[in-house]
């Protein structure tokens, strides 16, 4: 309970000063967003990926020995505090390091790869019905000062290349199609979009209907 109140002052008092106060209410009061439920067939994955050119870049799983090391360290406790408490519900990480600092990450849940991993409560929202060896990815985050460079869009691909290569043959996730950063990565990735959602949310509750 304790690290679940830190990661949440945490993360209010970073998206704040990061964006400001209403970058946060949005998080949690809106009205008929539009969500965007996404597929992906990994077996023809075969993204382009240009990464700047800048060696300093390593693709990590995230997990227990990770956070552990002090070699590696978050730029916002937030994001440290909560890979920590997936990690301890069976969720399983993707990061990117740069300098031996996490400027990326994202989480995941899948069958295949972590047996223990639970099906994600997204996947009853969004009316995602998956199909055997999946994984249900959620919750990338890239630091601010390192966004437009194109580098959400490799990581991402790094990421697809490597579920497909762990075993997955299709990945599912959704974005929000008013985040046009998030829109076109998916595009430029060639996810298949599965319809849109309606979804209003008024802090715990949430309705959701087909656009």
């Amino acid at each position: 309970m304790f690290e679940y109140l830190a990661m949440r002052l945490f993360h209010v008092t970073e998206t704040v000063k990061m964006n400001g106060l209403r970058s946060l209410l949005n998080e949690v009061i809106y009205t008929k967003r539009i969500a965007v439920p996404v597929e992906m067939d990994l077996s023809g994955f075969k993204p382009s990926l240009k990464w700047p050119n800048d060696n300093s870049f390593k693709c990590i799983e995230i997990n227990h020995e990770v956070l552990d090391q002090s070699d590696y360290s978050y730029k916002f406790k937030n994001r440290k505090l909560k890979a920590s408490r997936n990690i301890k519900k069976g969720l399983c990480g993707y990061g990117l390091l740069r300098n031996d600092e996490v400027i990326a990450d994202l989480w995941y849940s899948s069958p295949t790869i972590s047996p223990g991993s639970p099906e994600h409560k997204d996947l009853i929202w969004l009316g995602i019905a998956p199909r055997e060896n999946y994984a249900y990815a959620f919750d990338m985050f890239l630091v601010p000062e390192m966004r437009g460079q194109n580098i959400a869009t490799c990581f991402q691909g790094s990421f697809l290349l490597y579920l497909r290569d762990h075993g997955i043959d299709w990945a599912y996730g959704y974005y929000w199609a008013d985040n046009l950063q998030a829109l076109w990565v998916h595009r430029l990735l060639k996810w298949k979009e599965l319809g849109k959602l309606k979804v209003s949310r008024f802090l715990v509750i949430k309705r959701v209907w087909r656009e």
